[in-house]
């Protein structure tokens, strides 16, 4: 697995993971490959600067169950830095953070491309177009227009269409473990189950 300290090119794949799921894999994977990057690092939120998307897990879980799910996956990278560094959960400090410990390296922000149209909105959104740069995974034949302000690059991805809120509720209605994991790696379910996260 190569390492971002050695510089090269790597994908961002920031969030709340409440609880990781196939979509979030799927995207950061199929632009790790399409965009020959050196891999993705994965971001564990910790706070949330907007109240009303706080967790419903807390983050000792949230990160257990992306190690689960990430484990066999040499795409992928699991970083801290939020947590290490205390920052304040805009993307825009994470991203400074993330440049000053990994000077060598050149950045790539990966979105859904659901999120292009709020990007506009994100805290301090025009420095954010100098910091790094936007890739955003699209659906197959989707022809999106991009309305942002930000430079977003499209590529196309077989994007799975489900929600870290839906997965909740179907855990809530008393889903299998086996419906679970059509959504959530199996490794990852496991946790969910054993610890009844999403049950409370």
């Amino acid at each position: 697995m190569p390492n971002p300290e050695n510089g090269g090119k790597w994908g961002i794949l920031g969030g709340s993971f409440d609880p990781i799921h196939n979509g979030h894999i799927n995207l950061a994977k199929e632009i790790c490959s399409k965009k020959e990057l050196d891999g993705v690092l994965a971001i564990p939120a910790v706070k949330h600067p907007n109240k009303s998307r706080l967790s419903v897990a807390n983050y000792s879980d949230r990160l257990a169950m992306l190690k689960a799910a990430l484990a066999d996956l040499s795409e992928f990278l699991i970083c801290e830095i939020e947590a290490e560094e205390n920052l304040s959960g805009y993307t825009i400090d994470t991203i400074r953070a993330l440049k000053k410990r990994f000077p060598k390296v050149s950045f790539y922000f990966i979105i859904g491309s659901d999120n292009i149209s709020t990007i506009d909105n994100w805290y301090m959104a025009e420095e954010l177009k100098s910091e790094v740069e936007f890739i955003a995974g699209s659906r197959p034949g989707s022809d999106y227009n991009n309305k942002s302000q930000l430079p977003v690059e499209l590529v196309e991805i077989s994007e799975l269409d489900i929600s870290s809120s839906e997965i909740r509720k179907m855990i809530k209605s008393g889903s299998t473990f086996d419906e679970l994991t059509e959504y959530v790696p199996a490794s990852a379910a496991k946790y969910i189950f054993e610890k009844g996260i999403y049950n409370k």
